[in-house]
């Protein structure tokens, strides 16, 4: 078995929509989706730090390129129980936006900043200052939504 038959995030990727990386658009989802997998208990996971558009992994990325280069990802994936609970999860958190680049990157991001979930009022003040300059194409009130959003899913 290899890495993309094995690691939970890719698995979880495969399961939620076809590897594409021929656009922007897709290669984002994508990212956007293996951080906030992994966020919601996914295992097996890949280094992020903050880039541009929020959370990025060059290691993840590298393994996506690599596995449609080798063309692992044309056969189903089957997920534990465990996995598809962490499918489950973003499904929840995410509902029909799951698939949306923006709200994923607004999503991921918001979590990327939440080192843990027991925010007080300073925590989400310096969440909203640090989106406002760091992605001014959110507004303040939907960054508050989401971080209010991501502490009741946490709880």
């Amino acid at each position: 078995m290899s890495i993309f038959d094995q690691n939970q995030v890719i698995k979880i990727l495969r399961s939620l929509g076809p590897i594409d990386l021929d656009y922007f658009n897709n290669r984002l989802r994508l990212q956007k989706l293996g951080f906030l997998a992994q966020e919601l208990g996914a295992k097996d996971g890949f280094p992020y730090s903050w880039y541009l558009r929020g959370p990025y992994s060059s290691s993840l990325a590298g393994v996506l390129f690599m596995g449609v280069e080798v063309d692992a990802f044309k056969d189903k994936v089957s997920l534990s129980i465990e996995e598809k609970h962490v499918v489950d999860k973003m499904r929840m958190l995410l509902g029909k936006e799951i698939d949306d680049p923006r709200t994923l990157e607004l999503y991921a991001s918001v979590m990327y900043l939440m080192p843990n979930r027991k925010l007080s009022q300073d925590d989400i003040s310096n969440i909203v200052q640090v989106m406002a300059q760091e992605k001014p194409d959110y507004d303040k009130d939907e960054v508050q939504e989401v971080i209010r959003k991501i502490k009741k899913f946490q709880v």
